[in-house]
């Protein structure tokens, strides 16, 4: 692994090219691949000389930010197990987590310190950015070491530990790369594991806001030249106009599910490619604009399952599907979906899929039936009761509209409710939050 971080090193010591572009209240901050390296260098001799050794744990606090690449890229080239956890994640949940592991440092800032206060007893650290020189002291350390270990809760509201060795890291980036191309491109991304393959890459990375809309991505396209663009649906859906569509080379995206009509509305079919992946294996499979708005099943198409996959459908017609590489250990996805010839349809979360009458209820299904009223409309079980929950403003109209078409296609009436905002995972901002939604409809509508 030390002979793999040598090469990165050596490959971009004199590079003035721009590894990372961060937004802040005057236009943009920069840090060149040549600068990245030398602070990383300074930083790997720094933690060494504190005592930090391959496989201990450090938390990061950090926002998505050059400084968080560059502790990431350090502690990593130092055999370092990096922990990430949710920015909005509670403090008894994550006292909680810290019970659970061996971590004796963490990288945070002031806000982190604050928050961290009474419930870490480890040493504070913080990113030196002055370049010391210094010999280079990495270590030389196993592929099979902890590389990166999330806690994440997406949709379930859960913390699932989620371990990635050194190997298992460096097979994610060969595995995405033959989906994206390398090249001299500047690229917009609010995903923070494509950040990492970018910097693998050599190719400039544009960090996020936290809130991506129409005005930052035209700055962003307009100032720094950005041609690709790496966001998920909803940042997707909120940021981009016909303008923008016919002005970006090509967009990725995934994490949560996009609309067809989205993408026929924008004529964006050709530039699209859209990933559907889970946190232990990405990509599960990948697919285009074009096959995506043409596909004609029940689900939203989420393309062919990878070569290198074994898989298995726990059901028959349809099941959560379980994937694995060859002699390793199975992952369950908790996605609901259909099957053939290895190409699959996503028809929602296990936990959101219910039945009534001895008819089956399926999400995604019942959202792409009502894409063309440009609402979101969720399907609910409560009590063996059947709800359709409907983003916006109540109109009568709509009501009528989406309640005669669901009879017509169940022949089941539901209760129709209309929510101003259906809750969604804060990740993607996507994956509708069911647990959450059905705590809201039991205490204000029942």
């Amino acid at each position: 692994m030390r002979k793999i971080f040598e090469k990165f090193f050596e490959e971009i010591e004199d590079d003035r090219r721009i590894a990372i572009y961060e937004p802040s209240s005057v236009g943009f901050k920069s840090i060149t691949f040549g600068e990245m390296r030398d602070k990383v260098i300074s930083n790997v001799n720094y933690f060494k000389g504190i005592g930090l050794k391959p496989s201990e744990n450090v938390l990061f606090l950090l926002p998505l930010s050059i400084d968080l690449y560059v502790a990431l890229l350090s502690v990593i080239a130092l055999g370092g197990s990096a922990i990430f956890i949710e920015p909005w994640i509670k403090r008894d949940v994550l006292k909680e987590i810290l019970k659970g592991i061996n971590c004796g440092y963490v990288i945070t800032n002031l806000k982190g310190r604050i928050f961290l206060r009474k419930i870490f007893k480890g040493k504070f650290l913080s990113i030196k950015n002055k370049i010391e020189s210094g010999e280079n002291l990495l270590n030389d350390f196993s592929l099979e070491n902890p590389a990166i270990i999330t806690f994440t809760t997406g949709s379930t509201g859960i913390p699932k530990k989620v371990v990635r060795t050194f190997k298992e890291l460096l097979r994610q980036i060969e595995r995405l790369s033959k989906h994206i191309e390398k090249g001299d491109f500047i690229d917009l991304v609010s995903f923070p594991n494509l950040v990492l393959l970018n910097i693998y890459h050599k190719t400039t990375t544009v960090l996020p806001v936290k809130i991506i809309d129409r005005r930052y991505l035209n700055e962003c396209m307009e100032k720094l030249n950005v041609s690709r663009i790496f966001l998920s649906p909803s940042f997707l859906m909120n940021s981009l106009n016909i303008e923008l569509g016919r002005k970006i080379k090509k967009i990725f995206t995934g994490g949560s599910i996009i609309q067809a009509k989205f993408i026929r509305d924008f004529s964006i079919e050709d530039k699209i490619n859209i990933f559907y992946g889970c946190t232990q294996i990405e990509p599960i499979s990948v697919t285009d604009g074009k096959k995506f708005i043409e596909w004609k099943g029940k689900g939203y198409y989420a393309g062919k399952i990878e070569e290198d996959l074994e898989f298995k459908i726990l059901g028959d017609e349809a099941g959560e599907l379980l994937l694995r590489f060859p002699e390793e250990e199975w992952v369950y996805t908790d996605d609901i979906v259909m099957e053939k010839n290895r190409e699959i349809e996503l028809l929602g979360r296990k936990s959101d899929v219910f039945n009534i009458n001895e008819k089956i209820f399926y999400p995604y299904e019942i959202q792409k039936y009502f894409e063309e009223t440009k609402r979101l409309v969720f399907p609910l079980s409560y009590n063996n009761k059947l709800f359709l929950i409907v983003e916006g403003k109540m109109e009568k109209n709509l009501e009528e509209i989406i309640l005669s078409k669901f009879i017509s296609i169940y022949n089941l009436k539901p209760d129709i409710i209309f929510l101003k905002e259906i809750p969604k995972d804060q990740r993607h901002r996507g994956k509708i939050d069911s647990r959450k939604l059905r705590e809201i409809i039991s205490l204000r509508f029942l």
